[in-house]
Parts: C-alpha cells; structure tokens; sequence
C-alpha cells in the first residue's frame, strides 16, 4: 500500500531549472559512459556462475558471479544509447556503427548455423546420448553447455569493443571541432 505524504507537491516539471551545480550535462554523461565501459571493459572476461560458500554455522550460501561480458556489453549498449543523437547525423561514424551491428547480427546467425549443422551431423543415438546430458540444439538458439555460443560470445566482445572505439573516435572528432569553446549537450 502507497503512503500518501502531504509534504510531497509536483511542480512544473516544463519549467524546472536546477542551480548551477545541479545543471543537466549530456557531456557529462557520456564521459560517465564512456568511463564505464572503460571500467568493465578493463576487467577479465567470463561467464557468469554460480559460487557456493559455507558460512560459519555450515550453511550453503549460493552467489552468482556477474558475467562480466554481459555487463561490458551492456555498457557499451548505454553508450551507443546515450550519443545516438550525436552520430546519427554523421553519415562516416553513423555507417560505420551500422556495420557493426550488422556485423554482430551476422555472427550470431552463423555460430548458430555452425551449431545447427554440427547438430545434424551427428547420428540418431549421439543425439539422444545428448539431449540427455543437456546438450541438445533448438534451431535458432544456443544452447550453453555446447561452446558455439562461447565463440560467438568471443567474436562479440570484439565487435562491441570496436563500437566503443568508434564512439571514442567521434568524441575526439567533435571535441576537435569545438576547442577553445565550453560544449555542453
């Protein structure tokens, strides 16, 4: 159930204006970004887990270990989101990042198909010893106790590490354009 406050009031949110320290900065974000894409990016490169521990009385305490692809991924997605405004009207940076998602697009579709045709080559019986073990394939989808996804996974870290360097690339371009001026987005 909400509490209601009576202290809590909207304002005009059209007309809000921070003070000074407060200013809204789309530079500033983009550097945070881009930061953190450094920051997860400079870290090794695994697959989620999971950790037992045993505490002091002898339980079993389950802790999943980030995957620290995804989370660099993800923050190069962030990045991507947050400057798309800035390169989408660059046609040399806004091609260039259009093939690389292309790109990505295209290597998953042949680990996929790479996965499917190791799938079929396999005889009646290999294939049932396998499902059984969990390591059966769906067209269309990785399964994770095979390594198809794992290279995929490998080929994709590249892709989005280049996409990050693409973005740095333009943030230098732009800066170069405005030196000597303030620039805030």
């Amino acid at each position: 159930m909400v509490e209601e406050r009576e202290d809590f009031e909207i304002e005009d949110v059209e007309n809000w204006r921070g003070t000074e320290d407060n200013r809204f900065s789309h530079q500033t974000l983009v550097m945070k970004a881009l930061d953190t894409c450094l920051t997860n990016g400079s870290v090794e490169m695994k697959e989620g887990f999971w950790n037992n521990k045993i505490d002091k009385q002898g339980n079993v305490i389950k802790l999943y270990q980030e995957d620290t692809r995804k989370k660099f991924i993800e923050s190069v997605k962030t990045l991507l989101m947050l400057t798309h405004r800035d390169w989408k009207d660059d046609e040399d940076y806004s091609t260039k990042i259009e093939i690389k998602k292309k790109l990505l697009f295209n290597r998953k579709n042949f680990w996929l198909g790479e996965e499917w045709k190791w799938w079929n080559s396999l005889s009646p019986l290999q294939k049932q010893q396998l499902i059984k073990e969990g390591k059966g394939v769906s067209q269309g989808m990785f399964n994770k106790n095979n390594d198809f996804d794992n290279y995929f996974h490998d080929e994709e870290l590249d892709i989005y590490r280049e996409l990050c360097s693409l973005v740095g690339d333009f943030i230098k371009d732009v800066m170069k354009d405005f030196e000597g001026e303030v620039w805030i987005g």
